[in-house]
């Protein structure tokens, strides 16, 4: 179901490691398992892209779409 927001905890953790992985989990009140059982709504997507790309100090656009195919 959120294969999306499953993608940017994944782009996270690689990039910002498992403190990264964390510091996503804890700013946006979503788990990595939570974020897999939702549905992949736009504001979900939004909110969390924001906050990876916050972590990362980057755009994660790219990323994604390597993930997504």
């Amino acid at each position: 179901m959120g294969d999306k927001l499953e993608a940017i905890y994944k782009i996270v953790e690689e990039h910002g490691g498992t403190e990264g992985r964390l510091l996503l989990a804890k700013k946006s009140g979503l788990s990595m398992s939570q974020a897999k059982a939702i549905e992949d709504k736009q504001e979900f997507l939004d909110r969390m892209k924001k906050i990876a790309e916050e972590i990362l100090k980057r755009n994660i656009d790219e990323y994604l779409r390597d993930k997504l195919g």
